[in-house]
């Protein structure tokens, strides 16, 4: 089950969602929306079926330059 937090609740304690994002999705709902989702690195690219793998494994950098 994917938790819920607003945009208020998850700035106020972001070491325990980022935690809590490690062993599953958090959505983060502000102004009514779900216009982002905290999520662990490795979860990230096995959602995009492995598509980004070596350099960004390596350093955990998310240009789009380093991933292709």
């Amino acid at each position: 089950m994917t938790a819920t937090v607003t945009a208020a609740e998850g700035s106020k304690n972001f070491d325990a969602r980022q935690g809590e994002a490690v062993r599953e999705p958090l959505i983060i709902i502000k102004n009514g929306r779900s216009p982002t989702v905290l999520m662990a690195y490795e979860d990230l690219f096995e959602c995009l079926g492995g598509v980004a793998r070596g350099p960004c494994r390596a350093d955990r950098s998310f240009g789009a330059a380093k991933c292709r």
